[in-house]
């Protein structure tokens, strides 16, 4: 009987193996003939590229900031010796310009962002005017929309040299629609509020001028309230995150195991018995998993350039693209799961997940209650681990595509798309990456490996897997937190929470900051 057992497991085994090869190689064939990397890294670049100049945005509402502070007597001048503040931060809204328009020198947007931020430097414009110029004499071959033609004349007739501009009915007839366009492709941030000014100033609008001076200075006193709110807020977090981790290290560990917390590890060793199924299934789910996202991302691409479904030409049709592709891409890995490793064996979805709401006398609000306190504890490790990334590592932030589509959202301050971010963030994103990284994967390592193997491993993998250089370690650390509630516990509903509070409060956050 065992002979016969071991046949079975071993022609098993060969069929996952085949099927593994059988896998990777129609992976790397649809990798090479779709040229899909090559598509994702010019997807990557230009979401950099929007991102920096979003940042940069932030720096540049930080200066004028600066600006208000002396004249309210709020701050004292530094002296000679210590940096201006200001200029500090201008210089990092400039470094990030420029690495905006290297990644992208072809975009009309990020060069008309950059040029607006030199006029305000009083830097020189020449030679980015003159790129501009050449771009928009070459419009049909490098396809830019009539919109961005649009901005691009309206930003070479505001900042070029030609004097009689203003009294020109050329240059009146072009910005008939000026404030629209200005608002609708650089919406009412900081480029442009400062371009509508320019223009204000050019065409001798006063009233308007000193109107929008007014909401601009409005806005900055605001900016400083939040900037001070978000401040407070951190630190407060971050406080009771140091509690949390100090009690959980030194206190927690030295009393006594009750007789509900042995139950506890009792349940989570038996759970991990029924994993039945070997390490060849764990990567089979993984690379379907992976591929379905590649596959998932180009035909969104395709189809978004053809006009067709996808579409980011608002804030809404973002939000709306953004979470059906996500639930196509990540929701499959829940299918994979169930059909590849748990139905074969017999295995309930929840039950093989730990997706429980109670566990020995910890009930669905204590585990919702352990989930926040989880997060608070992340606030301080995540913050070091920032910290430590930048200045040992020359990190300069996350790199993640959906970062630059969710600054978009919030400056575009479209209600309805803010609360489908939130919803895909904060609750489809967690649900999906925990059952898969922390229910599956760390349960089915947990059943053969130590606890502090297993979170390292799955919390590895769950940064590596994010595709994202610039919060490796941070995302390291989120998993690692998220892991050992798992452990913990024995149920993934407070990893969840944490995952998805920490979405939600970075989502925030943006708002917050891009938000006018």
């Amino acid at each position: 009987m065992a002979a016969v057992s071991f046949q079975v497991s071993k022609k098993l085994s060969l069929k996952n193996a085949i099927l593994i090869v059988l896998l990777l190689l129609a992976g790397v064939f649809v990798l090479k003939i779709f040229d899909i990397t090559s598509l994702h890294a010019k997807s990557a670049s230009y979401s950099i590229a929007l991102t920096d100049c979003y940042r940069a945005e932030s720096f540049m509402r930080l200066a004028k900031i600066f600006e208000l502070l002396p004249q309210s007597g709020l701050i004292i001048q530094s002296s000679k010796t210590v940096s201006n503040p200001k200029e500090s931060v201008i210089k990092q809204a400039t470094e990030l310009l420029d690495e905006a328009a290297a990644e992208q020198p072809d975009s009309i947007v990020i060069l008309c962002k950059k040029i607006i931020l030199e006029a305000e430097t009083k830097k020189n414009l020449k030679p980015d005017l003159d790129r501009l110029a050449s771009i928009c004499a070459a419009a049909s071959e490098k396809k830019v929309s009539v919109q961005e033609q649009k901005l691009a004349n309206l930003v070479l007739s505001l900042y070029g040299q030609n004097q009689d501009r203003s009294g020109s009915s050329k240059f009146l007839e072009l910005n008939t629609h000026a404030d629209n366009l200005l608002k609708s492709i650089l919406s009412d941030g900081w480029y442009g509020d400062s371009a509508l000014l320019k223009l204000y100033k050019v065409e001798n609008q006063n009233k308007k001028y000193e109107q929008l001076f007014s909401e601009i200075q409005n806005k900055n006193w605001q900016y400083l309230f939040k900037l001070m709110m978000v401040g407070v807020i951190a630190t407060i977090s971050a406080m009771v995150g140091v509690v949390i981790i100090i009690y959980q290290l030194i206190i927690r560990n030295n009393e006594p195991s009750t007789h509900a917390e042995q139950n506890d590890v009792n349940s989570l060793a038996v759970s991990q018995s029924v994993y039945k199924f070997n390490w060849q299934i764990v990567i089979l789910v993984f690379l379907a998993w992976f591929f379905t996202q590649i596959f998932i991302a180009y035909i969104s691409s395709v189809l978004r350039q053809k006009g067709l479904f996808i579409s980011y030409a608002s804030s809404l049709s973002t939000a709306i693209s953004i979470t059906l592709i996500y639930l196509l891409s990540n929701g499959s890995a829940l299918l994979y799961i169930y059909f590849l490793a748990f139905k074969p064996i017999g295995l309930k979805l929840t039950d093989g997940l730990s997706l429980r709401l109670k566990v020995s006398n910890c009930g669905t609000i204590a585990l919702v209650i352990i989930g926040l306190l989880g997060w608070f504890a992340a606030m301080p490790i995540v913050l070091a681990a920032h910290l430590i990334s930048v200045h040992f590592f020359g990190s300069s932030g996350s790199s993640n595509p959906i970062i630059s589509i969710v600054m978009k959202a919030a400056l575009d301050n479209d209600l309805a798309a803010i609360l489908l971010f939130y919803f895909t963030l904060g609750v489809l994103a967690a649900f999906c990456e925990e059952s898969l990284f922390r229910g599956f994967l760390y349960g089915y390592l947990r059943g053969r490996h130590s606890s502090l193997l297993s979170n390292l491993l799955s919390s590895a993998l769950f940064s590596i897997l994010h595709f994202d250089s610039g919060a490796a370690l941070q995302l390291f650390c989120l998993g690692s937190i998220f892991a050992y509630l798992r452990e913990k516990t024995g149920s993934i509903v407070p990893s969840i929470i944490a995952h998805g509070i920490w979405n939600s409060a970075n989502f925030t956050l943006v708002l917050l900051l891009l938000g006018n």
